[in-house]
């Protein structure tokens, strides 16, 4: 298993972020509110658009690798991954792959440790 950023050809990940709280912030009737609401309607109109709400099926928590404490949660994240592939060691495939996804999110606890810009979270 891989993190989608590592298998794209453009490099991008699973997810986008769209910043709800700058957008709160444009007066109602701005021209850029206004298409990005718009935009947004027509994004979640095509299940392209999940908002993470609290208790929803989607419920989310967004880390960014300057966060921190991110490298610190992905190093537990990575510990647990590592349970689940030892569990699995009867089943090569599965192991295989799980080891692969912590090694790759190990690599973003890494870069999280060392971002230029590290700082606690807002």
């Amino acid at each position: 298993m891989r993190l989608t950023r590592n298998t794209t050809t453009d490099g991008r990940c699973k997810y986008a972020i769209v910043r709800l709280d700058k957008l709160r912030k444009f007066p109602g009737s701005s021209i850029i509110a206004a298409q990005a609401v718009k935009a947004l309607e027509e994004l979640a109109g095509h299940g392209l658009l999940e908002y993470g709400e609290k208790g929803s099926e989607e419920e989310c928590f967004v880390l960014k690798l300057k966060d921190q404490f991110t490298a610190w949660t992905l190093e537990a994240y990575v510990g647990r991954v590592r349970i689940a592939a030892d569990i699995q060691s009867f089943n090569k495939s599965v192991h295989d792959s799980l080891s692969e996804y912590a090694n790759e999110v190990l690599e973003l606890a890494d870069r999280s440790y060392s971002h230029p810009s590290r700082k606690i979270p807002d």
